[in-house]
């Protein structure tokens, strides 16, 4: 069945990108790869990270860019971020207080340059999702002939 087809090669989608960011050293507290996961509807099948509670697919590669940056830390989002991240990551800090100037002093180097990820740009998901659009093409019109001369 075509659904299958593509529910299962979602999944191994999923796996690719879990074993790409862990060898690029993209997984700082660990929630994006575990929130990775194959949603279906009756009309919709897709590959999200979360409940959009934790990063963008496409910021796995990316990053966030200075203008982004900049954007979240007037927003006021970004420091809580990093706030947040630093606790899951369970980096110790002596109070809470040093906690929240390194967030605060994070913010303002990714508001000004742009995350590590940004200036590195490495391939996490592009190459495994062109390569799993192929494979899934291949096997639809494999189901689809298979349909048709079955008859």
């Amino acid at each position: 069945m075509i659904r299958d087809v593509i529910i299962n090669r979602l999944n191994i989608l999923g796996d690719e990108i879990r074993q790409n960011m862990a060898q690029n050293n993209v997984n700082a507290s660990g929630r994006t790869s575990k929130a990775i996961k194959v949603v279906t509807s009756n009309t919709n099948i897709s590959l999200v990270i979360g409940q959009g509670d934790v990063a963008e697919l496409s910021s796995l590669e990316r990053g966030i860019s200075h203008d982004e940056g900049y954007k979240q830390y007037m927003a006021g989002t970004l420091i809580p971020a990093i706030y947040k991240w630093s606790e899951e990551k369970g980096l110790i800090f002596p109070s809470v207080r040093e906690r929240k100037t390194f967030s605060f002093f994070a913010a303002q180097n990714i508001a000004t340059f742009g995350s590590k990820r940004y200036q590195e740009n490495v391939d996490i998901y592009t190459t495994a999702r062109q390569k799993a659009i192929a494979d899934i093409f291949t096997e639809c019109k494999k189901e689809i002939k298979n349909i048709f001369t079955n008859k």
